[in-house]
Order: structure tokens, then sequence, then C-alpha cells
């Protein structure tokens, strides 16, 4: 009967009442067969308790801090500055549990560390068992759900199915892995899977804490999962993307370097965090965004780097000769895979950011230029591409493109001075080359229109 009722509130989990009582607390509740399941949360919108009669707390960055039955404690938790979980107390008598020091996980027992548990790779995990170490072999899914896991025999020693809503289903076990749907940790103490940045439910659906960028996508539930599509998308952790706009254009870049307001600032802002680092304006979009407009169109961005138009997932970047380029995680890519790769950033030279970084691909024009040294030279590579024009030979000999060389031998020489000697010495380089070059061109299509014979 409790099962049937957990499914049956799966499928009917926006049909709940809401009670509050001013900011300070906020009930949900949920009839499903006659049977009333309750949760509370606090002014931050954190839930604190469940219906296995246990409550938690949080703590200042709304995350689970203490999880207690009564007034006893059962479970405590510890985190770094930036959230990411350092220490999980299973059984605090004996003040032992697990602790987590990059990818890498030790057992804690009175305190102290009491050997290495586990560790993971791109391909699964290395386990410790006594004093041997096994390596585990992870199969997931497009979601990153763990779907079997095998030993080094290639032998199936895991197997499990999911829920559309992340939900286990386990066929067939004989380990202690912990990491299964969207590849996650599963958290016993909550009965939840860590994302990092929030704990998730799939028994019930729900988030245990608020969207952080909830008052940006208002329209959606604070507290569901992937617009309510997890079956198409996944929630990494997941906050990655970004908007810059350079002298107009608009730049919706994918970077996986970006989990925070606070890293757009590290990676993107002046040291004084004043002044926005060679943009004019630079936004944290976040895990999820859209973007819409009569002239392009509607754009959803999802959390592992993908996006759609018009409700069609895209493969490439979109508008490579107007003012808005989108670009997902798989094309997003600079030449041999390093931003800043050029002679000079991203576009200046021959080396310009390909489609998957492949050289024989078209130009990618999904990342944002460094500067307006860089943007110069962006802007004379889009002014090739409309007229078909790459490469030495056309820059020296195509007529149709002179105008992009003047307009780039212009910029360098008018390029702002932000001390740096590398970008000086480029733009006045650039500058005269294809002042030199724009002055060749000109002389020729001079000297064919003074040749050519008059009617």
């Amino acid at each position: 009967m409790v099962k049937s009722s957990k499914w049956f509130l799966k499928k009917s989990n926006d049909r709940h009442n809401y009670y509050t009582n001013g900011m300070k607390k906020l009930a949900l509740s949920y009839l499903v067969f006659l049977i009333v399941i309750s949760f509370s949360y606090d002014a931050n919108g954190n839930q604190t308790s469940a219906p296995n009669g246990l409550t938690i707390t949080y703590n200042s960055i709304n995350q689970p801090q203490q999880v207690k039955s009564g007034s006893t404690v059962k479970h405590k938790f510890a985190y770094l500055v930036d959230g990411r979980k350092l220490h999980f107390i299973s059984d605090p008598a004996n003040d032992g549990g697990l602790a987590y020091i990059g990818s890498s996980v030790f057992k804690i027992y009175r305190g102290k560390y009491d050997g290495f548990e586990s560790t993971s790779f791109s391909a699964g995990r290395i386990v410790r068992s006594g004093s041997s170490y096994a390596v585990q072999y992870h199969i997931t899914d497009h979601l990153g759900s763990v779907r079997m896991v095998l030993n080094q025999s290639m032998t199936v020693i895991e197997q499990n199915d999911y829920y559309p809503f992340g939900m286990r289903r386990s066929i067939s076990s004989s380990t202690t892995n912990r990491y299964h749907y969207n590849g996650k940790e599963d958290i016993s103490a909550t009965a939840t899977s860590d994302y990092g940045a929030r704990q998730y439910s799939a028994e019930f659906c729900q988030w245990m804490q608020v969207d952080p960028l909830a008052e940006k996508y208002y329209s959606n539930s604070p507290y569901g999962l992937c617009v309510g599509n997890p079956i198409g998308n996944v929630d990494l952790d997941g906050r990655d993307w970004i908007k810059a706009v350079y002298n107009g254009e608009a730049f919706y870049y994918y970077d996986a370097n970006v989990h925070s307001d606070d890293d757009v600032k590290r990676l993107y802002y002046n040291s004084d965090n004043k002044e926005v680092r060679n943009y004019y304006y630079i936004e944290y979009v976040g895990e999820t965004g859209s973007y819409c407009s009569e002239a392009d169109g509607a754009f959803e961005f999802y959390s592992d780097g993908t996006y759609s138009r018009n409700g069609t997932k895209q493969s490439s970047e979109y508008s490579n000769d107007g003012s808005l380029h989108v670009g997902s995680s798989e094309n997003t890519k600079p030449h041999g895979g390093k931003p800043n790769n050029n002679w000079y950033g991203n576009y200046l030279g021959p080396n310009n950011p390909h489609v998957n970084s492949d050289p024989s691909s078209p130009y990618s024009y999904a990342i944002p230029p460094i500067d307006d040294l860089d943007y110069a030279a962006f802007q004379h590579d889009k002014g090739y591409d409309l007229h078909g024009a790459a490469g030495r030979l056309d820059a020296i000999t195509n007529l149709n493109v002179v105008n992009s060389d003047w307009n780039l031998a212009y910029s360098c020489f008018n390029i702002s001075d932000d001390g740096s000697s590398r970008k000086r010495s480029w733009a006045k380089k650039t500058g005269i080359a294809f002042f030199s070059i724009a002055l060749d061109k000109e002389r020729v299509r001079w000297t064919r229109q003074l040749l050519k014979p008059k009617k």
C-alpha cells in the first residue's frame, strides 16, 4: 500500500496545498489514498522534516548540517566554504563516517582518517575491499545514470533500472556502490542524491532546497527537476551558462568552469570586482535558461551544455553573421581545446576555434573574443566568411573582402591601451600588415578600373 501511494504521488505531485505562517514555516501536504504525507520547510525553503520522522537542520549556505531523530543526532555533515561536501558523519557516537578530498573518499573513525575508501575515474570507481583494491566499471545511460557495474572480469555485479524521475529499481546487486541516478552519490541519511548545489529526492520527485536561481525562473517550480523533463535533460550540479555582450553582440556560452556568480567574477571580472574584464557586460545565466526574440526564435539552455531552438535540439552555434551566438558544450571548443590558443586571443591568427576543435570543420563563433583586439579579428573573420574567403591566398588576393581588411587595420590602430605590451605589439603588427594588404588590393582595383574599356 505504501509503494502504491508513492507511485500515485509521483503521478499526482502537482496536486498539493501550501500552508504558510508568515515566512517562518511552510508545510506541504499530499493526500494519497487517504494517507497524508507532510513536509515542513524553514524560512529559506529548505525541507526540515520527512515522513520517516527525521528532522533536518541546515547551515548558512542551505546545505544539510544535521539529521536528527527526536533529540538524537543521527548524521552530521561538514562543507568547504564553496559548498563542496567535506565530511559525512554516519556514526556520531564514534565520530565515524566518510571524508571527501577531491575525487577520493576516505574513512573516518574517532575523528581521524582511517584509510582509503574509494576514488572515481572516467569509467567508474576504484574501491578498497579489506587489504585489496577492486576496479568497478560503470555503464551509464544518456543521463549519466549507472545502469550496470562490472568488475575486472567484466562480470555484472549490479544492474539498475530507473523510473522517469529517478527512483531506482535494483534488478540485481552485490556491491556497496552509492552512485546511481545521474551518476550522483546516494545520501542514506536523507534518502536523496547529492548534486552539490542541492539534494534531490527521487522518491518524491522534488529537491530538498529551493533553486538558487528561482527568481530568474519564476514560471518553473523551485523544487522541480529539469523543468519537468528529466528524460531529455540532466542536472549536473548544475549552473554553467553565462551571457557575454560585447559591442552589442550577445554570446550565450556554456562554460564548464562556471558554477556560481563568484566563478563569473573570478574568471571574467577585474581583481577589484568593479569592472568586467574585457567585456562591456556579462551575466550569469545558470544551470538552465531561455532567450526569446521575434527575430531569433526561442532558445532553451540546459545544464548538460546542450540547447534547443524553437523546440529542436541544436548541434552548432547559431547566427554566424548576426549578433546572437549560442554555443553548446559540444562545439564551444577553441583551437586545440584550449581558450586563447591563437596567435592572440581566440581569433587573431590561423588557429581559429572550430566546431568540435576539428580543423576541417567550419569556424565556430560561439566563444566570445577576449578583448577589443580579438573582437576586431572576430569581425574580420566573419566578414571573410560572408564572401566565402579564407586563408592567406584570399587575404592577399580577394578584392571582395577589402573592406574587412580596412576595418581590421583601422581597429588595430585604435585599440585601447590596457598596459599589455603583448596586445600593443600584436595590434601594431596586424594593423600595419592589413593596411598594406588593403592598400595593395585598392591599387589592383584602381588599376583594373583604369584599364577597363570605356563604352
